[in-house]
């Protein structure tokens, strides 16, 4: 076998790298990341470093979204810094409750923080009836439609909402 490995040229293997190890590309790959952190550290600042404004009466700056640029409003900002030290105190009153006193037992289910986070900002309330949702869902898609439709030919939108836009007229319709 290895004759046939040297006749082929393939004797000397284990001295060949991958390119992306080569020196060469390790250098490229490290100024392309200190490329990507300038522009972070530029628009964004550092995220890793919180900056406690406790001395001065300024508010802090917002965290920001990097995926959507939009910044947290205050509480959910509250809510991200301070989660690791509400989870400790969770984690005291749990082994102090269950584990030390047996107040609880150990098989209860945990309750759920319900912190506030980026997915919360933007959560939409839903109404409990589901025909009423489905009603505003159509009903938002009709607007949409007729927004797109009004800047396309040209239709006056005032003169259009002048007359009902329910299936059945609202005077004999039992809601």
């Amino acid at each position: 076998m290895r004759n046939f490995k040297y006749m082929c040229g393939m004797d000397n293997l284990d001295d060949q790298i991958h390119r992306d190890l080569q020196p060469r590309s390790i250098v490229k790959d490290s100024k392309d990341v200190q490329k990507i952190m300038d522009i972070i550290l530029d628009r964004y600042g550092n995220p890793f470093v919180i900056d406690l404004l406790a001395d001065l009466k300024e508010e802090p700056k917002p965290i920001i979204n990097m995926a959507t640029c939009v910044g947290a409003p205050q509480n959910v900002c509250t809510a991200l810094l301070t989660a690791k030290d509400q989870g400790k105190a969770a984690l005291m009153e749990y082994i102090e409750k269950r584990i030390n006193t047996a107040d609880i037992p150990l098989n209860d289910p945990i309750k759920r923080m319900k912190l506030p986070t980026f997915a919360s900002i933007h959560k939409v309330a839903k109404p409990k009836v589901k025909e009423k949702a489905k009603s505003l869902d159509s009903d938002r898609k009709l607007f949409a439609r007729l927004l797109v439709i009004s800047r396309d030919r040209k239709i006056d939108l005032q003169k259009f909402f002048e007359y009902e836009l329910s299936s059945r007229p609202l005077a004999i319709a039992n809601c």
